[in-house]
């Protein structure tokens, strides 16, 4: 008899394998409608599994409506299945719904919602709150996992990496924005270092030769990536680093103005900055403004994640745009393939890609 492959990366989940498994032998026929399934005894030796998979594989259909079970004769298949499907529930887990509205994190959960709704299955949205009001996250989420109410979670914040961890170990999990993970952890993050170092090689490629950094920290992954990129850059084009000016206040936007100003009175002959994020950089084009530094003319600048008030600002902001909405759609194909068994990277990086607008110009001539 045919035997499945069911020796996927992690075998705590094989009950949703199995499930999948089931589900296409009874599209193709392979079992009636109508008919009963073979015993749990029998299933737990051809797919060489435990009985208590088994048993979850069967809850699992059952909540999708392809079989269903009479106490004391055994499980059934539905008599209409031709749209048979396992329907999972997948978790989101964002740290505050107030900042969805509108924001990065908002548009990738609003794309993960679409595709994991157009391919038969449920969301089920989590916040950081709900899950530390009842206990620990990784005891809470067990119990949902147990209860059948969750299959999978994308994770869409940066948690302690023990927590992290202990997650990993309860359901499959995808985590958004960042590589920074131990090993083995499945993730779609931004490839920051590729995005900021196009940013710099853009200036640079205009003809700018004094190039800054604005914002960011070298203890947070972005702020890390983007001083790395930006280094890298200006090596390429044989000038040293240490000679450009840099200011890496952070992430705080009440930090921006004060040090946009101390950049631009210290090193007046600085003609190209590359900003954080789109409020830095829209920040600085306004400190430039009142010190009499007109954008793109004396100054050109550089944001990152093309927010709607790249637009509007005056000048348009050239910026790093980032596909929020694509990442959602990657996570939830990545965490289905990871559930399934398939094949599939365990990193699937989202690229910026750089967008030039009117607040990027060659330098003005000497």
């Amino acid at each position: 008899m045919y035997q499945p492959d069911m020796s996927p990366s992690d075998s705590r989940w094989s009950y949703l394998k199995v499930a999948e498994q089931i589900r296409q032998e009874i599209l193709n026929g392979t079992y009636k409608a109508g008919k009963r399934l073979p015993g749990e005894p029998v299933l737990a030796e051809r797919f060489g599994v435990g009985r208590v998979t088994i048993a979850r594989a069967l809850d699992v259909l059952e909540q999708s409506n392809l079989v269903f079970r009479v106490r004391g004769s055994g499980t059934y298949i539905q008599r209409d299945v031709a749209r048979g499907a396992v329907r999972l529930t997948i978790g989101y887990l964002v740290n505050d719904m107030d900042v969805l509205h509108g924001s990065p994190s908002g548009i990738t959960l609003e794309a993960a919602h679409q595709r994991i709704e157009e391919l038969g299955h449920t969301t089920r949205l989590l916040t950081r709150g709900e899950l530390l009001a009842t206990g620990e996250p990784p005891a809470t989420l067990r119990r949902m996992v147990r209860a059948g109410a969750l299959n999978g979670l994308i994770l869409s914040y940066q948690m302690p990496t023990g927590i992290t961890c202990r997650i990993s170990e309860v359901l499959p999990m995808i985590i958004l924005l960042t590589d920074n993970l131990p090993e083995n952890m499945f993730n779609v993050p931004v490839d920051f270092a590729a995005g900021y170092f196009r940013a710099t090689r853009h200036l640079l490629d205009l003809g700018h030769r004094q190039v800054g950094l604005l914002g960011g920290s070298r203890q947070s992954t972005v702020g890390y990536r983007a001083y790395m990129a930006w280094r890298l850059a200006l090596q390429a084009a044989g000038l040293d680093p240490a000679c450009q000016p840099i200011c890496q206040c952070g992430f705080d936007r009440t930090q921006y103005r004060p040090h946009a100003d101390t950049m631009l009175r210290q090193y007046p002959d600085m003609t190209g900055l590359v900003c954080i994020d789109d409020l830095a950089a829209i920040t600085a084009i306004e400190a430039a403004c009142a010190l009499g530094r007109s954008v793109p003319r004396d100054i050109s600048v550089v944001g990152c994640n093309d927010a709607p008030a790249a637009l509007t600002s005056t000048p348009p902001l050239t910026t790093l745009h980032i596909d929020f909405a694509e990442m959602g759609r990657r996570a939830v194909d990545l965490l289905l393939s990871r559930i399934f068994g398939r094949q599939a990277s365990q990193t699937v990086y989202i690229e910026p890609q750089l967008v030039v607008r009117g607040s990027t110009a060659p330098p003005p001539s000497p």
